[in-house]
């Protein structure tokens, strides 16, 4: 058994229709077969999600003549026209730009969608995108600016949004075509000097009489997957099918090389959830030299997922291969048993200081059906869901085949999600580093603190499925002199569900998190108030009083 499996969280961010579509595009015999019937049998062609609706061209191209797809290939084929039409009518225009940057004599590189379409694909119909992505350097970034304006494009937000943005500006015509300018590759990384490992490994194309510049195929995975990993509940699983054609092409494939770049931007376990979908949906994924490379992040990642209750929908088999892969060694298993009682696994799923997960089913009336938690949890379910019939919930039976797990099939009208969000009981205790933040020269447009958050109430903080009502951690930005000048400000959201789980932070655990600080507009000196937002219920500490405030200077 690979570990990998355990990375697999396909259950939380994909409906089944998407992975059937995953499935029946990249699955091989049997398995694509299957998949193939199973989603022709359910779909309906006419009300497919955004991410399922761009596998359209590649599933039609692939197995468009499979007699299971003959009743929807019409309108199958008319998406691939469609693609294939908007697609080259975005390419010229795509074109045009990539020529007068290059006349400007400034260095870019294509990469993301474009990048792979052009460089993977074999029709211009099997990659859907909305716009065009470009990397240069920073010194040329307001040089190709004024190339993207001669061109017809220009900002997409309003003038105070641009003051924020750290790593790329997004443009768009008047025909809604949509230019990135970026000068950091990456969201997560915005530091002098990170992307010359990039701009080194890149090589060059030719397309359309242009000489382009494009990433090497490690680093284009590590962009595909970053930009996954940074909006996973959008579900673009057309990464996926990128990843697949760039491994494909790629026999010789660099995984120290992706490693040694994650561990430099500091994003290798971050990484680990798209490796556990490559490995999910990817054939012939190459397991052992991936473990082999990445086998301390892997290790990492699985021990959190233990800790925050994930690991639930194993099967049985996979459940005995993980609790041994995190035993001691069977030298001093025994020694350290005696010691602390129970296994690994079972004590990383006693600590504390994470996120928990309680995932949950329903019947047809909306009740609760399946509850999965670990037993640390069950006391407080009074407080997550409205208990109906708190008899019936005491007797339930425990169906879990782990000590510290629990599993209550219940029946129907004993616990129901509550109809609306509830105001809870908000206990917290914040602390920071309470140094100045100095912001010495414009190019410095955030800096980051880090934070740690206890939730020191009664109560665990929690968020369901079923509602967008995240806890995040955000700041005010006050005058000096006291005034409030600045109130919503980007947060860092550290408690959100999954699909179909509800997320909790318990009494007493707390958090570290990495918030972003942005340059204030002007001079001077401010200070930024922290507080925690239960996003659209209310603010932990709107007046300031309990939460600590961080100088800031702009010179």
């Amino acid at each position: 058994m690979s570990l990998l499996a355990v990375l697999d969280e396909s259950e939380q961010f994909l409906t089944l229709a998407q992975k059937r579509m995953l499935d029946a595009v990249l699955g091989e015999g049997a398995v694509s077969d299957a998949a193939i019937r199973d989603w022709a049998a359910a779909v309906d062609i006419n009300a497919l999600d955004a991410a399922s609706y761009r596998l359209v061209p590649a599933l039609c191209a692939r197995a468009g003549s499979n007699p299971a797809l003959r009743p929807l290939y019409g309108r199958m084929k008319g998406i691939y026209r469609y693609f294939f039409y908007r697609n080259n009518r975005f390419l010229t225009f795509v074109e045009r730009v990539f020529s007068a940057l290059v006349a400007a004599g400034i260095d870019f590189i294509v990469f993301k969608g474009t990048s792979t379409l052009l460089q993977y694909y074999r029709s211009a119909a099997l990659r859907s995108f909305g716009d065009c992505d470009i990397l240069v350097q920073r010194r040329d970034k307001e040089r190709a600016e004024e190339v993207l304006v001669t061109c017809g494009l220009s900002y997409r937000y309003d003038a105070e949004r641009k003051l924020r943005d750290r790593h790329s500006y997004d443009f768009v015509d008047a025909a809604e075509n949509g230019f990135d300018l970026h000068w950091y590759s990456l969201l997560e990384s915005c530091e002098e000097g990170i992307d010359d490992g990039l701009w080194n490994r890149s090589h060059h194309i030719e397309w359309k009489s242009l000489r382009l510049r494009v990433l090497a195929p490690e680093d284009e995975l590590l962009v595909a997957g970053m930009g996954w990993i940074r909006e996973p509940m959008n579900a673009r699983v057309d990464w996926i099918y990128d990843a697949w054609l760039i491994l494909k092409a790629t026999p010789d494939f660099d995984w120290r090389l992706l490693h040694e770049e994650l561990k430099r931007r500091k994003l290798q376990l971050s990484f680990m959830s798209a490796i556990g979908l490559l490995h999910r949906f990817v054939p012939h994924f190459p397991n052992v030299a991936v473990e082999k490379e990445l086998f301390h992040e892997i290790r990492s990642v699985v021990e959190r997922l233990v800790a925050e209750n994930r690991t639930f929908g194993l099967d049985p088999e996979t459940d005995r291969q993980l609790t041994a892969a995190l035993s001691f060694p069977a030298g001093f298993r025994r020694f350290v048993g005696a010691i602390f009682g129970g296994d690994k696994r079972e004590r990383i799923a006693r600590s504390g200081n994470v996120i928990r997960y309680l995932r949950y089913c329903s019947h047809l009336d909306g009740s609760i059906s399946h509850l999965y938690f670990h037993r640390d949890v069950r006391t407080f379910l009074r407080h997550i869901f409205d208990v109906v019939d708190p008899v019936a919930l005491w007797r339930a039976k425990n169906y879990a085949q782990r000590r510290e797990d629990v599993h209550l099939c219940l029946p129907p009208g004993v616990l129901r999600v509550p109809p609306k969000v509830r105001p809870q009981r908000y206990a917290a205790r914040v602390n920071a580093d309470n140094q100045l933040l100095r912001f010495v020269t414009p190019e410095i447009t955030s800096l980051s603190v880090l934070v740690r958050i206890t939730n020191t109430g009664s109560r665990p903080w929690h968020v369901l499925a079923c509602d967008d009502c995240q806890f995040g951690l955000s700041y005010h930005l006050a005058a000096e002199g006291g005034e409030c000048l600045s109130w919503d400000l980007p947060r860092h959201y550290f408690l959100f569900a999954l699909r179909n789980q509800a997320a909790l932070l318990l009494p007493g655990d707390s958090l570290q998190v990495e918030l972003e600080i942005l340059r204030p507009p002007t001079p001077g000196r401010y200070e930024a108030r922290l507080d925690i937002v239960h996003e659209h219920v209310a603010w932990f500490d709107p007046n300031g009083q309990y939460f600590p405030r961080l100088p800031i200077e702009v010179l």
